[in-house]
């Protein structure tokens, strides 16, 4: 038989073994075939593993979402129960095995900085954190997260209780207190009233100059001729006046009725008061808010601008525990508040003074800002000469407000908002402080004149001006203003079963 060529390597040489029979090499090749299979199995198998894996990761991630939307639920109830904790607290609840949602609650919203338009609101704004956890039952360390953060706003619907004499008074643009003994008020001319006017006891009106009386009706009734064709207001009461007529003399009504203003007849009232319950060191927004502290004033300012910060002292509360003097350029925008009534004034001695309060959000509905006084004051409030300043707001003061005598040049004081005080004493301008001797002989001098407007011939041959440098501009229908009380937050709970109320700002969510 012929034998079976030998195999050779590519270059002719023999190769040493036998050539492999096909027997052989079949079942190499369904070896390899088999081992592909097993390959590819495995590979299906982890395939189907890795499937399975991240269903169930998807299933956590979904189920920490719908856990996180419960938190979000929660929290929004909580915030709209009446004894909801507040911010910087928080609270977890677990709603099955390995089935959880965390909430926190925090002051403000951070993405309102120094500059922002909408930095104002931020101690109105509340950022709730919820974080819902789903773990895998049988290994705990599984387990997937999702965060809602959303930020709040408060929509204010109740303010704290006032004194219903506070109420009363905001109907005034001038509001005298009752206070048992003297307390006899001072206005002389030229200063302004524009609105009501409350007196408890006696008024002492143009009485510090001697003019004659025929010449103090004159005079008032030309400012009512002047007003009524349109050339000026040169009154000083434009509004009705109540007051005890049994107490007042016979000049002051003569000529509050040259005036052309009613008169009206109303006995002192000793429930017309209030105080102010407590010093307010420390204050509150609403229920739960953060606490913010008052900031405590120098005996003596002047080149000085004192601004509220949204963080620490929203409605810029400034306090002293003594008597206060405002010199030269100073601009406060918040309220003045000073304590003690033996040592509580607050001296205004200098020009370009400006006193304005925050303005607070509004209550649902309305429109008008709600607003603090400017100032309160547990003893005077003192004008002194050559002062120019600006009261934008509210002013309260236990005791006296005093406008120092001065020339006309010289003074200007003008409060846009009610003034309330137990004593009053408007002093005369130096021009007008001419003796009886002058005024006589000046009054007989323009009876012969034959000019009609004795105030017009005062201003044309003495250089009387009648033009109010002093002016108390009254209550604005566009403020909403608050008595605060250190035992209340300004906004409180609509009712005993309900609870504060929020828009919400922002919402924003973030997973693993």
């Amino acid at each position: 038989m012929n034998s079976s060529p030998k195999a050779r390597w590519f270059d002719g040489t023999p190769f040493p073994g036998p050539v492999p029979s096909r027997a052989g090499a079949a079942l190499v090749l369904v070896m390899m075939v088999l081992s592909l299979g097993v390959v590819l199995s495995f590979a299906l198998l982890q395939a189907q593993t890795a499937h399975m894996f991240l269903q169930r990761n998807a299933n956590h991630l979904d189920r920490a979402r719908q856990l996180a939307l419960s938190g979000v639920s929660a929290a929004l109830q909580q915030m709209r129960n009446p004894q909801w904790a507040g911010v910087d607290t928080g609270f977890q609840r677990t709603v099955g095995t390995g089935q959880s949602f965390h909430v926190s609650y925090t002051a403000g919203d951070d993405q309102l900085t120094p500059g922002d338009a909408d930095y104002w609101l931020w101690p109105y704004r509340v950022t709730v954190t919820v974080t819902g956890r789903s773990e895998d039952p049988s290994n705990p360390q599984i387990a997937s997260e999702h965060t809602i953060r959303l930020v709040v706003q408060l929509v204010p619907e109740q303010l704290a209780p006032v004194p219903a004499a506070w109420t009363t008074s905001l109907q005034y643009a001038l509001f005298q207190r009752y206070r048992s003994g003297k307390q006899n008020a001072v206005v002389e001319v030229p200063c302004q009233i524009q609105g009501r006017s409350r007196f408890q006891k006696k008024l002492k009106y143009m009485n510090s100059y001697p003019l004659p009386d025929q010449a103090a009706q004159r005079l008032a009734a030309d400012w009512h001729l002047i007003y009524q064709a349109q050339q000026g207001e040169y009154r000083t009461f434009t509004d009705e006046v109540e007051l005890p007529l049994n107490k007042q003399s016979g000049r002051t009504l003569q000529a509050l009725q040259a005036l052309g203003v009613p008169v009206t007849d109303k006995a002192k009232n000793s429930s017309e008061d209030w105080p102010l319950k407590q010093a307010i060191f420390s204050y509150q927004l609403y229920p739960g808010g953060p606490v913010f502290q008052a900031e405590q004033l120098s005996a003596s300012l002047q080149d000085t601008v004192l601004e509220p910060d949204p963080t620490t002292n929203p409605l810029g509360l400034y306090y002293r525990m003594g008597s206060v003097e405002l010199g030269e350029d100073v601009q406060i925008h918040g309220t003045v508040l000073t304590y003690t009534f033996w040592n509580g004034s607050l001296r205004l001695n200098g020009t370009n003074i400006l006193i304005e309060p925050v303005s607070m959000l509004p209550l649902q509905g309305e429109n008008k800002p709600v607003q603090l006084p400017a100032v309160i004051l547990l003893q005077h409030l003192e004008v002194e000469e050559d002062c120019s300043a600006e009261i934008r707001g509210a002013v309260y003061v236990s005791d006296r407000l005093r406008v120092y005598k001065d020339s006309q040049a010289d003074i200007s004081l003008q409060i846009q908002g009610p003034v309330s005080m137990e004593r009053l004493d408007i002093q005369a301008r130096d021009e007008w402080d001419q003796g009886a001797q002058w005024w006589d002989a000046t009054w007989q001098e323009f009876q012969q004149s034959g000019d009609p407007l004795f105030a017009l011939w005062l201003l044309q041959n003495k250089g009387l001006d009648s033009t109010p440098q002093i002016v108390l501009s009254g209550p604005s229908d566009q403020v909403r203003y608050h008595w605060p009380d250190a035992r209340y937050p300004i906004y409180v709970h609509p009712s005993e079963e309900e609870g504060l109320q929020w828009d919400l700002v922002r919402w924003e969510e973030t997973g693993p």
